[in-house]
């Protein structure tokens, strides 16, 4: 069934079919927010980047930079183990070193790429409650 407001506009009744494509974006409501956060933080990134800063805290904890011949950079940590930990870094993040070997600066376009390193890098040495030392 139409109803004529007028003579050039024409509405048509809501059917069952309307009703269901109604309740579908009630119930994923949820999802559609998430899609769109992801959408706008991506253009964000796009636009400005992220940075992140990265400090340890402690005696005889440092930070190399170095790279190998035609590959991709690598990060030295020298945590005070017995053992060289060595961290690639991905193409598509810059990096520097700074305050006496003991700050990272990490950029990037893609947030979830910098948490994950960010994550990963916390994880070699994460902070201490009582001594305070380790990276944050």
């Amino acid at each position: 069934m139409f109803y004529n407001l007028s003579s050039s506009i024409c509405l048509k009744k809501s059917t069952v079919f309307d009703n269901l494509i109604i309740n579908y974006f009630l119930i994923h409501k949820t999802y559609i927010k998430c899609f769109f956060s992801l959408f706008l933080a991506t253009l964000q990134g796009i636009s400005h980047g992220y940075k992140l800063k990265i400090f340890l805290k402690g005696k005889g904890l440092r930070l190399i930079l170095r790279k190998r011949v035609n590959k991709l950079p690598y990060i030295y940590l020298k945590l005070g183990y017995s053992h060289k930990i060595f961290f690639t870094l991905p193409k598509n993040v810059w990096f520097r070193v700074f305050g006496r070997k003991r700050a990272l600066i990490l950029y990037t376009l893609n947030y979830s790429i910098l948490r994950n390193i960010i994550l990963k890098l916390r994880s070699f040495y994460p902070m201490s409650l009582y001594k305070l030392r380790g990276s944050l």
